[in-house]
């Protein structure tokens, strides 16, 4: 399994906040698995195979479509594939997806929806398969995706929401704003924010920022590996967290792990988290 990030041109970074390419290879008939970690972002994601599935509860497995719509995930969702596939993902910032998306933002939410059902422009998904058919190196990807969503953002008007604005981009000058501190900078009360939120985007706001607060720890223990064991501490104190306690029971919400056994688990080198 090879993964590879890469960030859209700065035009298009309010909207989107990665793009993300996969290699899955299972050769030998046998299934792989790998693990989506929970992440605030809706994605849409591309394949080229019918043999990628996902678990949307213990022991039930769907097929996934080839083009899909996947809503903010509160929980580790578990995929398998077999065979070979190439996938293409895109994480979009909560304004960009409520503006695409025609279904209620609630119904996405640890979903999978076929992206023709869910898109309000169906075509979308043609036109960037049709750009990319030719794409030899992902930096052409990068190029193709980019040209596809500046057509697509700069031609249409975005929804008048604006508290997803600044959790989306985090527009405060504290890197783990609280719910009120986010409803103060935009003159609102805490309870016109959570009703705006979650109209907009489908959940609680404070489920959004310890999301965000939980994939910055995940993605540390990605880039720093085995360096990380002996510094749990000091790791919740920079996201953000109380104490060592207090990430840990994070951990088991969101995945029913503590970290140590997360980083433990065979499928830990192919977890799928979007950059924060």
């Amino acid at each position: 399994m090879y993964i590879s990030y890469a960030l859209p041109h700065a035009r298009l970074r309010g909207f989107i906040a990665n793009y993300w390419f996969i290699r899955l290879d299972a050769p030998d008939g046998l299934y792989r698995s790998f693990r989506l970690s929970p992440t605030p972002a809706v994605q849409l994601l591309l394949h080229d195979q019918s043999a990628l599935l996902y678990e949307n509860s213990p022991g039930e497995w769907f097929t996934h479509p080839r083009a899909s719509m996947a809503g903010v995930v509160t929980r580790t969702r578990h995929h398998r594939w077999i065979g070979t596939t190439s996938c293409v993902g895109i994480d979009f910032h909560p304004q960009a997806s409520a503006s695409m998306v025609s279904m209620p933002m609630a119904e996405l939410t640890d979903n999978v929806v076929d992206a023709r059902l869910a898109l309000r422009d169906p075509g979308l998904v043609g036109r960037i398969r049709g750009e990319l058919e030719t794409c030899a190196s992902i930096q052409q990807r990068v190029h193709k995706l980019d040209a596809c969503f500046s057509a697509y953002f700069f031609s249409i008007d975005l929804p008048g929401n604006p508290v997803l604005i600044p959790v989306g981009s985090t527009g405060s000058h504290n890197p783990h704003p609280s719910v009120r501190q986010l409803a103060g900078d935009l003159g609102m009360s805490t309870r016109h924010f959570n009703r705006l939120f979650q109209k907009g985007l489908g959940l609680r706001p404070k489920t959004f920022l310890r999301i965000q607060r939980f994939r910055s720890v995940l993605w540390q223990m990605h880039t720093d590996r085995g360096r990380v064991g002996n510094s749990w501490p000091e790791m919740a104190r920079k996201a953000g967290y109380a104490d060592h306690p207090h990430l840990i029971r994070e951990f088991r919400e969101f995945t029913d792990h503590t970290p140590t056994a997360y980083m433990a688990h065979p499928s830990f080198r192919r977890d799928l988290l979007a950059r924060p």
